[in-house]
């Protein structure tokens, strides 16, 4: 950056006051991290439908155990808000009303990627890392696999492995088995 310019980093509070205030469109799709507003592409079919089969699947496994949440913010500090497009987090009987998700309450979260794997294995992967976030799952619609992160730390994730379609994923915190194929939508 060149001398006397400085880059605005926006704070969760800020943007939650700009989107009140219509400053920022309703339905454009952001999300805010460290700082920075990113706006992130709209979903294609293929997008929606994997998120969509995602949730129906995991609260068929799980019910009640947990919460699956799609496509919200999560507040990780005071200037990161990604929106995963699943986590699955504690069951609390207020659905955090009263407290909002901290990194201890989630098992898990899902990116669904079709265009923006680059930016969902460096940036949200970076980021989902250095807050403890136990497990993180990229759907690689395009590879037809899943990719599967694990030991958060610093400096990212310290094991990364890839599941084929024909492979099956344990569900963090629970022993749950669920098919990469079905998550692709390959097997019903």
């Amino acid at each position: 950056m060149p001398p006397g310019v400085s880059k605005k980093l926006w704070t969760v509070e800020e943007v939650l006051h700009m989107q009140e205030a219509g400053i920022l469109a309703p339905g454009k799709r952001l999300e805010l991290i460290r700082g920075e507003l990113m706006e992130m592409s709209p979903s294609g079919r293929k997008h929606v439908a994997a998120v969509a089969r995602l949730h129906l699947f995991l609260i068929e496994l799980l019910g009640r155990r947990v919460l699956i949440i799609s496509q919200s913010s999560i507040e990780l500090d005071p200037f990161s808000a990604p929106e995963p497009d699943i986590a699955v987090v504690r069951y609390r009987e207020d659905f955090y009303a009263e407290h909002p998700i901290g990194p201890d309450d989630i098992f898990l979260f899902i990116e669904v990627a079709d265009t923006s794997l680059d930016f969902d294995r460096k940036t949200k992967g970076q980021l989902y890392a250095e807050y403890g976030i136990p497990e993180y799952w990229i759907l690689n619609l395009k590879g037809q696999c899943v990719e599967q992160f694990q030991l958060p730390g610093k400096n990212g994730y310290g094991r990364r492995s890839i599941v084929a379609k024909e492979g099956m994923l344990t569900i963090p915190g629970f022993d749950l088995k669920i098919s990469v194929g079905e998550m692709l939508g390959l097997e019903i």
